[in-house]
């Protein structure tokens, strides 16, 4: 299979500071008819948290997306505010109260240490070890004159901006 080296450098971003970890919850699950609980659109990501039963975990809103059968909002779950990568939770709500939630969470205790010492030079440079491509599109001076023009923006760069993400290893 061949990868762009565009594609390549955006995944370095994740790769160069990643937490690796054994996830194992990480298959999608929907749990159905919990309009039971009462759990109201205000409280649903303390529900979230109070779900998963353990210290660090938490969960952000990403989006919220009103339809005529309710609305349905998508939450990022969080383990000491580091994004766990694929752990989206969407849940459905009706009358201002949760009804469904769909997606995929990690709900198994999480024993790392987010504070990483790892710093973003570092961690482009063990992405691109990883990578092992000779050249990658933002030392492309042709490459980066390109997307310049096509964007319309000086600015616009293939440079990866590394996040620290804590990932399925």
């Amino acid at each position: 299979m061949k990868l762009s080296v565009r594609r390549w450098s955006g995944l370095l971003l994740s790769m160069g500071l990643l937490l690796s970890v054994s996830l194992q919850a990480q298959s999608l699950r929907i749990l159905p008819n919990l309009e039971k609980e009462k759990i109201p659109e205000n409280e649903l990501a303390d529900y979230l948290t109070r779900m998963t039963g353990q210290d660090g975990m938490s969960f952000g809103l990403l989006r919220e997306n009103k339809q005529p059968d309710g609305n349905y909002i998508q939450f990022q779950q969080y383990y000491y505010k580091v994004p766990v990568d694929a752990a989206r939770i969407t849940a459905q709500v009706k009358n201002g109260v949760l009804q469904k939630l769909v997606g995929k969470w990690v709900d198994e205790p999480l024993k790392i240490d987010v504070n990483t010492r790892l710093i973003e030079s570092q961690a482009i440079e063990k992405g691109k070890e990883y990578a092992g491509f000779a050249q990658f599109k933002w030392e492309n001076p042709a490459a980066e004159s390109l997307l310049k023009a096509l964007n319309n923006d000086h600015g616009a760069t293939y440079f990866p901006n590394p996040k620290l993400i804590i990932t399925k290893g």
